[in-house]
């Protein structure tokens, strides 16, 4: 398996390395978050309205203003300044019904996956708006948001839905494709491959320091060696 990824956006644009099991890249750009994950990230120009310490703000298409937790300076030094152009990044899942929220979209097409179901939606400040039926999902992804709801969401093509983000998971990039570096910390993000596996194997340990007796009320020694081994089908 590679330990090295490069970026190709006319000619070599970013390297990463796999080190200590996570990825890392040198800097953050909306060209790469435009592409990894599935269903892509969804962008909106907006406007700064006001920046401090606590994050940037940015006007909605609908007039609301929302904070976003993140530096008002880019990794090269520039500094947003109120009046400044930026890109809000959410990702689908970060989505999220509510009749209450900033956003409207008429549903274009539905996917239907089991335990999520994908809403293609005409973009916020309907630059993103296309036909109604005929539409194929990934034609309506180059142009509108989508939103990832429940799978026993009842909406149906054509509806027209109130929607918001979860500011706290949005992000923020310049006129140049930079990030600013969000404030919150994602919580898995110290995490590496050998945590996961030191975490196995440490349930295993557990598991087989249990007295006797607790082994048997659980179902005896096949039983016990399995959890052992971190196999989780019983």
């Amino acid at each position: 398996m590679a330990d090295k990824i490069v970026v190709l956006q006319g000619g070599v644009d970013r390297a990463g390395r796999l080190a200590d099991g996570r990825f890392t890249i040198t800097r953050a750009i909306r060209f790469v978050a435009g592409f990894i994950g599935s269903p892509k990230m969804n962008f909106l120009d907006l406007t700064v309205t006001s920046v401090a310490v606590e994050g940037v703000t940015v006007r909605l298409p609908d007039g609301s203003e929302h904070l976003i937790p993140v530096v008002s300076q880019t990794e090269d030094g520039a500094s947003v300044c109120v009046g400044d152009t930026l890109t809000l990044g959410v990702r689908p899942e970060h989505l999220v019904l509510d009749e209450n929220g900033p956003f409207t979209g008429q549903i274009q097409v539905i996917e239907r996956l089991g335990g999520v179901t994908s809403l293609y939606l005409a973009t916020p400040d309907g630059s993103g708006d296309a036909p109604i039926g005929g539409l194929k999902s990934d034609e309506q992804s180059d142009s509108g948001w989508i939103l990832m709801a429940d799978g026993d969401v009842d909406s149906r093509v054509g509806d027209r839905i109130r929607y918001g983000f979860e500011t706290e998971r949005a992000h923020l990039f310049t006129a140049a494709g930079l990030a600013l570096q969000n404030l919150n910390r994602h919580p898995l993000t110290s995490l590496t491959r050998q945590d996961n596996s030191l975490s196995s194997a440490g349930a295993a340990q557990a598991a087989r320091a249990q007295p006797a007796h607790e082994r048997e009320a659980r179902g005896g020694g096949r039983h016990e060696y399995t959890l052992a081994a971190g196999d989780l089908r019983l």
